[in-house]
């Protein structure tokens, strides 16, 4: 767990020197919504927040003005928490030094709206959830949780926010010496290692070496600690969190005997040997260069499973040819012998009987003249069979050289898949597997990975169908099954419109409200509902009904097939098929 309460203590500090009194100009996401980008702006300064929510490497990065055009591009979804697009971040604070942040948002217009957005970094439950001040009913939520028996809360839009669980372990900034020291002897026997870890917020392994470290003492301590041992403890653990708590940070990300990252911290660790630790300029960088090695080592680790899986695959398949090349040699290195069987048949032809199945001659081509029996075609005349054997004699010696022509090939290729099988194995970085990639490319054993750029093009270009009604609101249609359902159950925010032909199959169209408080004009719905009919198999029809409702009220049914819907709340209009005149479809 990278992500500690340690972590986020030292992140909330620069969170608030970075974004305090921004303006949040935009609010994307990634593909699967597990990534979100603020884009923000302060003055003339104009920077990125990067929130992940994923459930093995939810973190929070700050990016400078340098990293913002390039992070802008690879986020496509745009309509994400609208209702703080404009807000300025007023507040941003730790929950109970627990790994939640609290970002306080005030919108100024025709009224003050107050918001908080909570961006809670609790592993496979991490999320980011948008709540109203005034009432803390929760607006909108990026991972949302369903109701179910025994849960403590829901995460729903109208359902009120309440925050998950307090974690079991203890505060070390509310401990006293009393405390502290009571745990310590109420765990004669447990591990000091662990003892520490387990017990705190924050204390990581590293950071729990560190404080025994400074104190003199080992992880297994084989009986209780002195008063002296026991009061140095108190001493080096209140030591290092009054460091913390006055934010004297030297952030350093932690590398392993191998020199891979392993770890970060908010303190210079005198127990990790100069060798095993790089200095970061702030905290925020150590966590981005942490995640951004171990992405680099996942995908290396993943290309070169890839590549060793095809390499290995290949060699079977040459080495397997090889044998058989091999045994076709062998079978074809005699064929003198076929021209010598016809030879010794047209000598003998007069003594060859019809229908004899074989024939005992002496080898007249042999010094020794030995007897020999040649296999006969008993269907065939004795010059047929003469005939035969001088074909198979051609036959054999045209192939021997194929044959041999082939194996050498086989064997050179054989060479060349082995020293890059070799090359693969010792790859120490990424670039030396790229070059590995790039022979598989040309030898079309892999294909070439679309650039972010061609992909973004592509997705953009094909997301969904996409119109504009008379007065500009925007409407969005599902082209097949794969995309109704993610247009409905993914895309579409709560308070989004969804309509549907009531009583015929078609598409999923959504119109899309920027603005949750703000109803469509009722020319709005009739235009959207005349999409909706226009993309139903009731296109023919002069007039098609059309349900709509919200769409929270749109359900995706259990074991349902890809596209199927449950509607609640619904309502119904009777209009013609039919699209705006002015089409932009995409």
């Amino acid at each position: 767990m990278i992500i500690n309460s340690t972590i986020v203590y030292a992140l909330v500090e620069e969170l608030k020197q970075n974004f305090s009194g921004s303006k949040i100009l935009e609010i994307r996401a990634n593909s699967d919504f597990r990534k979100v980008l603020f884009l923000t702006r302060i003055e003339t300064k104009r920077q990125a927040l990067l929130i992940s929510i994923h459930p093995e490497v939810y973190r929070v990065e700050i990016s400078d003005q340098k990293r913002y055009r390039k992070l802008e591009n690879q986020f496509l979804n745009k309509n994400i928490f609208s209702e703080i697009i404009g807000a300025k971040i007023e507040a941003i604070e730790q929950i109970d030094f627990d790994r939640i942040i609290k970002l306080s948002c005030v919108k100024s217009g025709e009224k003050v709206s107050e918001y908080e957005l909570y961006l809670e970094l609790t592993g496979r439950n991490s999320n980011l959830i948008l709540v109203n001040h005034s009432d803390s009913k929760i607006i909108d939520v990026l991972k949302k949780a369903e109701i179910k028996e025994g849960s403590q809360r829901t995460l729903l839009p109208d359902y009120t926010y309440k925050l998950p669980p307090p974690p079991p372990q203890k505060n070390p900034f509310l401990i006293s010496a009393s405390e502290f020291k009571q745990i310590i002897l109420s765990n004669p026997n447990q591990n000091l290692l662990e003892l520490l870890s387990k017990t705190f917020l924050g204390v990581d392994k590293f950071l729990a070496g560190e404080i025994l470290f400074l104190s003199g003492l080992k992880e297994s301590v084989s009986e209780k600690l002195s008063d002296s041992q026991l009061e140095s403890l108190w001493n080096h653990f209140s030591d290092i969190f009054a460091k913390i708590k006055e934010r004297k940070f030297y952030p350093i990300v932690i590398l392993d005997e191998e020199q891979q990252k392993t770890a970060v911290s908010v303190l210079d660790l005198k127990s990790v040997p100069t060798a095993n630790k790089i200095k970061s300029d702030s905290v925020a960088d150590a966590v981005s260069d942490y995640f951004r090695i171990k992405f680099t080592q996942a995908e290396k680790e993943n290309l070169k499973k890839q590549i060793l899986q095809i390499l290995n695959s290949q060699l079977k398949k040459l080495e397997a040819r090889a044998n058989n090349l091999q045994a076709e040699l062998k079978e074809n290195q005699d064929y003198e012998k076929f021209k010598k069987f016809g030879d010794l048949l047209t000598i003998g032809l007069d003594k060859i009987q019809r229908g004899q199945p074989s024939l005992k001659v002496a080898d007249v081509f042999d010094p020794d003249s030995p007897e020999i029996e040649i296999p006969l075609d008993p269907e065939r005349s004795p010059a047929k069979n003469a005939d035969n054997y001088y074909r198979k004699f051609r036959k054999a010696k045209t192939a021997l050289q194929v044959i041999e022509k082939r194996l050498h090939q086989t064997e050179a290729e054989i060479k060349i898949f082995e020293e890059l099988k070799n090359q693969a194995e010792r790859a120490e970085n990424l670039g030396d597997l790229e070059k590995i990639k790039e022979v598989l490319i040309k030898k079309k054993l892999m294909a070439r990975k679309e650039t972010k750029k061609e992909k973004s093009k592509k997705q953009k270009k094909t997301l969904f169908r996409e119109f504009f009604t008379s007065d500009g609101w925007k409407v969005l249609v599902g082209r097949n099954s794969k995309e109704n359902e993610y247009l409905s159950f993914r895309y579409a925010r709560p308070h989004d419109f969804w309509f549907h032909a009531h009583t015929a199959a078609g598409a999923h169209v959504v119109l899309v409200r920027e603005n949750r408080k703000q109803l469509p004009p009722n020319n709005t719905i009739v235009e959207t509902a005349k999409i909706a009919a226009y993309y139903s198999k009731a296109k023919g029809s002069k007039k098609v009904e059309v349900l709509y409702t919200e769409a929270k009220f749109v359900k995706k049914p259990r074991k349902g097939k890809s596209g199927t819907a449950i509607v609640e709340r619904k309502k119904t209009i009777l209009v013609e098929p039919k699209l705006p005149e002015k089409t932009n479809v995409y």
